[in-house]
């Protein structure tokens, strides 16, 4: 390869990639990713629910019962009879399929 040649080849890649960089706003990008990758999950939440209940012999009553076990933001979930309520859970409260009697059912077996 001769210099001219390479010389024409790294201008065509830094103007290439100092386009995209201006056309994709990336400090904007980031601003709105970094609020997102901090909130819970519902399965999160529900996962630290079953970390807590094992480790007590009881599920949580507040959703600051499983803050040792959950990172993100938990602001917009509750616990109601020892389920996870909120954004992206499942409306009954229950996850489907499992075992066992429904929290606030009043049956005490399995």
């Amino acid at each position: 390869m001769k210099l001219i040649e390479l010389v024409v080849s790294m201008t065509l890649m830094s103007g290439t990639a100092g386009t995209l960089y201006t056309v994709l706003d990336v400090p904007a990008l980031l601003v709105h990713a970094t609020p997102v990758s901090e909130r819970a999950t519902c399965r999160m939440v529900d996962t630290g629910i079953a970390a807590y209940a094992v480790q007590h012999g009881r599920p949580p009553t507040h959703v600051a019962d499983v803050l040792p076990y959950v990172h993100g933001d938990l602001a917009g979930y509750r616990i109601v009879d020892g389920a996870v309520v909120g954004p992206g859970c499942p409306t009954s409260g229950w996850p489907a399929g499992v075992p066992g009697p429904r929290p606030g059912s009043g049956a005490t077996g399995g």
